[in-house]
């Protein structure tokens, strides 16, 4: 076992070369998903130690909660990444080193669960190699979460143990492995649960009970503690899921067949290159999902070689059995419905011209049964020698292959809503679990060929498939990245003011490209590292809605509408980063900071500085234990009466969180829905209602009071609909809680009175209470001449807030013909009296309500109209205003361009070179490398294939007389300087670049 631990690491350290000897500072894959991997273990060892009950509300995300759930949480992860941090301070380091240990953990994981099935130590061996190093898993390090499957063969074997023996202790430690698997990635966790499951039927198939009795009392209180935090962590996801109304679809399902053959290995693109180049595997490959063909050989051997007098009769009875009964249910749901077709969605999975093909089938498959019935009688039950696992694992891999299979055979269209299965993204993903399943059948394999060799010869041969293997699986040197976090001064002084606070920071990238904008957000998301303070920034797996909102408000900070809503959620600090702004954008920026006396200059570094907001002393969560308990209680509430959302009862009650600042209750209620709630929608949440409402009108309350804390509080919010009762506990301002609701008797009459004679159940009687839409408001509306206006449109109106006092405003503008949903729309989009008055100022007189929506909702002010104008550019119309602002064409930039030679670009031009990233010093880079002159359509397209200078004077260096579009070219098909100095040592001396792109395609070189 040492040796073998050792043999391991020794591999990984080969396999993952040259990251293995970088791991400080350099990365797999640069970008948002690694800044996200570094931020998320760095918060999990952070919150282990600080917060650890709190470890689900991290800091990103502002002022959102559970926002550690929006993602995997590699909690368990975190033991490896925490000696490394605590030593080192590199949290680059502690990510790498989390990834590469999995390889040798998976590795002796194989070996552990080989041996409990009764393989061999040579045969173990190999599947050790198979599952730690075989590419579809292996290939996987710069995924952090799809990596970490290393404790699933733990819990398997221990399953097989317990199965095996009935030892108490064997199943403790399964079900103690499953909750480290679930604690360190939830897709392991899933895979493991389906094993585990497949496992238990199987083996109940087989003749055995299931004893679910027995199983309890063998877990016992030591296995249900275990079981615990598998349990809890799942409650923060299940929560998330219910308030963010998330759904898995088929939408983005797409395997290529190609997968299937696809491998960054050495030898596989070789032999890929060398014998099938017309498949184009690695042009239309999805994943790298091929084994290997020395572990599908062995696994071969596995699934064929008898091993028992009638086992294989035995596997083709079950098989046959198996086939009998899928055929004989599409005869019948053919004959029945006349449609020999059976559809999942708009799929046809199986299809017959006329049903009576369906029942032919049937008939063959029952015929080739019957005729080995004098082998394996037709009502026996399959029984297999216990110790042959072979079967098991060969009907995983088939089914794991299946799972990962592409539209319109994969098996992924028939599962994918499931609990729990819903939380795989990509279905390839369950290769890694074939990868397990075929290793366990090839290690069978290879102890059946060599089955009569002596131990000595039998270890011999071991090695040398190990060595073939070595040689098939290897892909080094792996393409990696420099990567280091450097955390500006600016947030380190953060660090040093009395906690808690939020934070905001800017610029954000305005840019229609998402990549940009959530490169900046995971950028800032690592910043908060510096102080672990709330940052309303971060990169996840999902983005709310609310934080994409806040996030476009920003592109225009500062300005009145970014300041007011950070100062709205309690924003603290706004650090302002000078040299993340483009070249000569700082001073406008400046100039403008100083408009704002709101803005206090708390502090001043080289390249940045830090604002404070004003009335921000609302005290932000600390995560100390009571208040993390209280909000776990909370979301196990939630979670329980959504799964319990049934009948609907005499009365509705459900929990409620609440935050008091700036002489205001963000108030939040959630209760299930009833069962006749919008009969045609299958989501089965709850409703999650907020509102923001003065202080005084929830009676019980103390007013203006941001720190309030009680044990025990009671208050009421009264309204014509009846009145909300509220139960909980306070601290520093923040609450949780019970409350019911108590209907108000004379709404009903007063409502048939207004015209609404439709019943209205006792839960759309809480909507509108919560809403505040009663008799006064549907009064005032038709005072102002709104009329028969349905329940659904005023309740709309209300929760939009379109008031009366706004509704007189808009008219005194000239909309006195505007609707109540075109009110709405410009109430929910900022379009006040003011903006139209300054925008007909501006020279736009009679604009549509549907243009300013638009000119507002994409930041075109007045001062941005008049900007534009006085450089001379021909844009008049709302849309091209709209078009320039949305794609942020500046003056600035516009000056820039023209300092660059570019002084005649018409708008759509403009809009065209900001939005593919052209800027001045960029067109000056590619002057200096001798490209002058060009047309601006040259210009973008170079920037669009990610021509650089550097990359161009490396490319000058070593092939003369190029054109752009030969660069170009080269480029996109990722010809790099590195690629042709690795082609010209092994002997290619081409310097035509069509032919460098040739051998590029052809796989010369993994690049």
């Amino acid at each position: 076992m040492v040796w073998l631990t050792l043999g391991c690491i020794a591999l990984t350290i080969v396999y993952a070369y040259p990251l293995s000897v970088h791991p400080g500072d350099h990365v797999m894959s640069l970008g948002t998903d690694a800044n996200l991997y570094i931020w998320t273990l760095a918060w999990d060892v952070h919150a282990l130690v600080h917060r650890p009950l709190s470890i689900f509300e991290s800091n990103i995300f502002y002022p959102l909660h559970h926002t550690l759930a929006y993602s995997e949480n590699l909690i368990g992860s975190a033991l490896f990444a925490a000696p490394v941090l605590w030593l080192t301070g590199n949290p680059v380091l502690a990510m790498n080193v989390a990834a590469l240990v999995t390889a040798p953990l998976c590795a002796l994981g194989a070996y552990v669960l080989a041996r409990a099935v009764g393989v061999s130590v040579a045969g173990a061996t190999l599947a050790a190699m198979i599952y730690g190093f075989s590419p579809p898993r292996f290939f996987r390090l710069d995924q952090l979460h799809l990596t970490n499957v290393q404790w699933i063969p733990f819990s398997v074997a221990f399953a097989h143990r317990y199965l095996d023996r009935r030892q108490p202790r064997d199943l403790r430690l399964a079900i103690a492995f499953f909750t480290l698997q679930a604690l360190t990635s939830g897709h392991g966790a899933v895979f493991l649960a389906i094993v585990l499951a497949a496992l238990i039927v199987y083996h109940m198939v087989l003749g055995e009970p299931a004893a679910p009795i027995e199983r309890l009392r063998d877990a016992g209180i030591v296995g249900a503690l275990l079981l615990a935090p598998a349990i809890l962590v799942v409650l923060p996801y299940r929560v998330v899921q219910v308030e963010m109304g998330l759904r898995r679809t088929l939408e983005n399902w797409h395997v290529s067949w190609t997968s299937f053959l696809a491998s960054p290995s050495h030898v596989q693109q070789y032999l890929v290159a060398r014998f099938i180049p017309f498949a184009r595997v690695y042009e239309t490959a999805t994943a790298y999902l091929f084994p290997g063909y020395t572990p599908l050989m062995l696994g071969a051997v596995g699934i064929v070689w008898r091993v028992e007098r009638g086992i294989a009769w035995r596997r083709a009875a079950l098989a046959l059995n198996v086939v009998v009964v899928l055929a004989l249910a599409v005869a019948v749901y053919a004959t029945a419905t006349n449609d020999a077709r059976v559809r999942i969605g708009t799929i046809v999975v199986l299809s017959a011209r006329q049903a009576w093909r369906a029942w032919l089938w049937v008939a063959v498959a029952l015929a080739m049964r019957i005729a080995i019935a004098s082998r394996v009688p037709l009502l026996s039950r399959p029984r297999f020698p216990r110790g042959d696992a072979a079967t098991f694992y060969t009907l995983m891999f088939v089914v794991s292959v299946w799972l990962s299979m592409g539209p319109p055979f994969g098996a992924w269209q028939f599962i994918y809503w499931l609990p729990g299965l819903n939380f795989i993204r990509a279905p390839s993903r369950f290769m890694i679990l074939g990868i397990l399943a075929l290793a366990v059948v090839a290690a069978h394999g290879f102890d059946r060929l060599t089955a009569r060799l002596s131990a000595r010869q039998r270890s011999a041969a071991a090695a040398s498939v190990a060595a073939v293997m070595a040689i098939e699986f290897a892909g080094m040197p792996l393409d990696i990245a420099a990567q280091s976090v450097r955390l500006p001064a600016v947030d380190r002084w953060l660090a040093t003011r009395p906690p808690p606070f939020a934070v905001a920071e800017v610029p954000v990238a305005d840019s229609k490209n998402v990549t940009v904008r959530e490169e900046r957000q995971s950028i800032y998301m690592l910043h908060s590292m510096a102080h672990w303070q709330k940052t309303i920034h971060g990169y996840s797996g999902l983005l709310p809605n609310f934080s994409d909102n806040l996030y476009w408000q920003l592109t225009t900070f500062p300005d009145a509408t970014s300041i007011h809503a950070l100062s709205e959620i309690g924003v603290t600090y706004v650090v302002v980063h000078e040299d993340l702004y483009a070249p000569g954008e700082w001073p406008d920026v400046e100039r403008r900071l100083a408009r704002f006396p709101e803005l206090t200059l708390e502090h001043t570094e080289t390249g940045g500085r830090v604002y404070s907001l004003p009335n921000t002393r609302f005290n932000l969560s600390s995560g100390r234990p009571v208040e993390g308990g209280m909000r776990t209680l909370a979301a196990a509430a939630i979670v329980l009466q959504t799964a319990g959302a049934g009948a609907q009862t005499a009365d509705i009650h459900g929990t409620w969180t609440a935050e008091l600042r700036n002489n205001k209750v963000f108030l939040q209620v959630q209760a299930p829905q009833p069962d006749d709630w919008n009969r045609n929608n299958d989501w089965r949440g709850g409703w999650n209602m907020g509102q923001s409402l003065p202080v005084d009108e929830l009676s019980g309350l103390p007013g203006n009071d941001e720190r309030f804390t009680a044990a025990s509080v009671k208050f009421e919010l009264r309204r014509e609909g009846g009145t909300l009762g509220f139960e909980g506990s306070f601290r520093d301002g923040r609450g949780a809680g019970l409350f019911t609701f108590a209907p108000r008797r004379e709404y009903i009459a007063e409502m048939r009175r207004l015209g609404y004679n439709d019943d209205i159940p006792l839960w759309r009687q809480f909507q509108l209470t919560v809403h505040d839409v009663g008799p006064r408001y549907i009064a005032a509306l038709k005072a102002e001449g709104y009329d028969k206006l349905s329940l659904d449109q005023i309740q709309r109106s209300k929760n939009h807030g379109v008031t009366i006092d706004y509704i007189k405003a808009m008219k005194a503008e000239g909309f006195k013909a505007a609707t109540l949903e075109e009110l709405v729309r410009t109430r929910d989009h900022g379009v006040t009296p003011t903006y139209i008055q300054d925008m007909r100022k501006a020279g736009f007189g009679n604009v549509a309500i549907e243009d300013l929506v638009r000119s507002r909702d994409h930041g075109v002010s007045p001062e941005f109209v008049q900007e534009i104008r006085r450089l001379g550019l021909t844009a008049s119309t709302i849309d091209q205003f709209v078009r320039l602002r949305d794609h942020g064409v500046t003056a600035q930039f516009v000056n820039e361009l023209k300092s660059a030679g570019y002084d005649k670009l018409a708008t759509e031009d403009l809009v065209r070179v900001r939005d593919h990233g052209v800027n001045a010093a960029f067109i000056r880079e590619l002057g200096a490398q001798g490209f002058k002159n060009l047309p601006i359509d040259d210009v973008v397209r170079a920037k669009d294939h990610g021509v650089s200078a550097d990359y161009l004077a490396d490319m000058k260096s070593l092939l003369k007389d190029l054109s752009l579009t030969q660069v170009v070219r080269m480029r996109d098909h990722g010809v790099t300087p590195g690629f042709i100095n690795h082609a010209r040592a092994r002997g290619f001396t081409t310097t035509d670049p069509e032919e460098l792109v040739r051998l590029k395609d052809r796989g010369l070189w993994k690049n």
